[in-house]
């Protein structure tokens, strides 16, 4: 775990050390009411000097850039004191037992200090080089050196910041010499090597006493999570550590690189439980991802959008106003439920996207994505392809899932499209009288009857609804970027990629949003380019094209009504003979409204 030199003052500790600290009075802080939705990202800074080139004077500008990007920040007193009237939310860091090697503090104090058998000094083996350890381990027991810490704690906090980052809250004993070697220390109150037993039961008391002195802070532990080993479900110490906390780091989050997939325990799905134990006590985690790479900082997100409650949190430390990354603005909306296991990858869906995981050691899986969504980097894909490790952070182009069918009616089979056997024309006779004979006639057919009457349909409608069939099918289709009356470049990209290799259904459903959106522009008629390419070894070769008018009163309205409610059987006439042409369903349809 990360460390930086912050001490006790001299000053403070001998003012303290003939004093007793009463703990305060009232109900501790309860985790964060402030939640979001859980797709929403709630993005955690942690600190260093590095940061000091846009926080020593920070202007407006950055002021007003931080508490827009940074939901927390852990920080340092004093140096952010004067920060926290245009920044509140900051976490002021304090590790429970690092007392720093050279300072007045450790010589005032050697009796804080832990010792071996022979009487030398124990360190926090971090950092440890020629005998010797920057941060000397401290004995969490002794209470005069706990009520030297919550004084100087409850002082931060006054200064304005929203609450602690306690560092190295540990159930494990990690106490060592000065070469980083572990070795238990004398226990001052027994005389005796002290136990794991005893040390979890010293900091776990020693966080209570920290909870009741600060009832309206917030508290973070940065703690780890597989303390208590596999039983720590029921350890009531690894309850109360938690208990006594708001929200507990999970230092290198889902990033962590000893984790395993399948169900051990040091697997990603007992790290995952562990979270849910954590929220069914009512508190909140943050995945402190330390890497940096692309790959590493979605998937760490990808596990915070699976676990999130809407109050945890998400960090990497190189993130800056100079350094960021934008998929930590990803706004994903409600959750529609909880995470679940889909193609043998974690998924959840959300309002506005999905989120899929591929847990480690798992091997590389493809899928086929329930429609057409947007990647991180803005991309637009109809699947994905995740290595072992790797996730997708998925949203839907326009904000939402495309509508499913209304009330009433179910969506239809690929047989009911009229791409295999056709169940007959009920839908068919419910949708002839006043639109024309063209409909009845492609839901009424076989496959082939279909194709054939698809166009005859189209064709014969247009005397009665305004339409044309305009030309036949030819091979090496063009159009498929034209653009027309200010349809942007972006959506005739987002719907050339969104329909490759989805096949004919898919493709009805995209001709429905094409015809909305020329609706929306108040045309009172578009023609719908319809290119069709056949999968050949490895190249997608062009097969055939047809051009369809849809005018206003005739086919146009009557598609976007059948569109809408899902019908999709009655729309099959416009596509029968692209349907024909294909014969497999290693096809794409490619439109664009002109």
């Amino acid at each position: 775990m990360r460390r930086a030199p912050r001490l006790l003052t001299s000053s403070l500790a001998l003012a303290l050390a003939a004093s007793a600290i009463a703990p305060a009075t009232g109900a501790w802080a309860s985790p964060n009411s402030s939640s979001q939705a859980a797709g929403a990202v709630n993005f955690v800074k942690r600190t260093s000097s590095s940061d000091t080139s846009y926080l020593n004077e920070p202007t407006r500008q950055i002021e007003e850039w931080v508490g827009a990007h940074f939901w927390r920040s852990e920080v340092f007193f004093p140096y952010f004191d004067s920060k926290t009237s245009w920044y509140p939310h900051g976490w002021v860091y304090k590790d429970l037992y690092a007392i720093y090697a050279g300072s007045s503090f450790a010589g005032e104090h050697p009796n804080w200090i832990l010792h071996n058998a022979s009487g030398q000094p124990l360190y926090i083996p971090w950092g440890c080089s020629d005998g010797t350890c920057p941060q000397y381990a401290g004995d969490v027991a002794d209470p005069e050196y706990r009520h030297a810490w919550i004084a100087e704690a409850k002082s931060a906090v006054a200064q304005g910041y929203a609450g602690l980052w306690v560092d190295d809250v540990n159930l494990v004993l990690d106490v060592g010499n000065g070469w980083g070697e572990h070795e238990a220390p004398i226990d001052p109150h027994t005389g005796q090597p002290m136990t794991e037993q005893a040390w979890e039961e010293y900091v776990v008391t020693f966080v209570e006493e920290i909870r009741a002195a600060l009832p309206g802070a917030e508290i973070l532990h940065n703690s780890v999570w597989y303390a208590g080993g596999p039983e720590r479900w029921s350890n009531p110490l690894v309850k109360r550590e938690i208990a006594a906390a708001n929200y507990i780091n999970l230092e290198r989050g889902a990033n962590d690189p000893n984790m395993t997939g399948g169900t051990g325990e040091w697997s990603l799905h007992a790290f995952l439980s562990f979270i849910d134990a954590v929220h069914a006590d009512g508190r909140d985690v943050v995945l402190d991802g330390l890497e940096n790479t692309p790959q590493a900082r979605e998937y760490n997100l990808a596990a915070y959008f699976l676990i999130s409650d809407g109050s945890d949190g998400v960090g990497n430390a190189q993130m800056s106003p100079e350094n960021w990354w934008s998929g930590y603005e990803t706004d994903l909306g409600e959750a529609a439920g909880q995470r679940s296991t889909w193609q043998g990858l974690l998924r959840r869906d959300f309002a506005g996207g999905i989120v899929l995981l591929n847990e480690p050691q798992a091997r590389t899986r493809t899928v086929t994505l329930p429609q057409p969504m947007l990647t991180t980097s803005g991309a637009l894909v109809s699947s994905v392809t995740l290595a072992a490790s790797s996730a997708a952070v998925l949203r839907y182009p326009e904000g939402k899932a495309e509508e499913a069918p209304t009330e009433g009616e179910t969506e239809p089979s690929e047989e009911a499209h009229g791409w295999g056997p056709s169940t007959g024309g009920g839908e068919g006779s419910r949708e002839a009288g006043g639109e024309g004979s063209g409909e009845t006639a492609a839901e009424g057919s076989d496959a082939t009857g279909e194709a054939q009457g698809g166009a005859g349909a189209e064709g014969s409608s247009a005397g009665a609804g305004g339409g044309a069939l305009e030309g036949t099918p030819q091979p090496g289709a063009g159009g498929e970027g034209e653009l027309g009356d200010g349809q942007s470049a972006q959506a005739s990209e987002e719907l050339l990629l969104s329909l490759k290799a989805r096949g004919t259904r898919h493709a009805v459903t995209l001709l429905g949003r094409l015809l909305s959106r020329a609706e929306r522009r108040a045309h009172s008629h578009a023609r719908v380019q319809i290119a069709l390419q056949r999968l050949q070894g490895s190249l997608w070769q062009p097969a055939a094209s047809l051009d369809v008018t849809l005018r206003s009163g005739g086919r146009f309205r009557t598609t976007l009504r059948h569109l809408r409610a899902g019908r999709y059987r009655a729309v099959a006439g416009l596509l029968g003979p692209v349907a024909s042409a294909a014969g497999a369903s290693s096809n794409a349809l490619v439109f664009a409204i002109a």
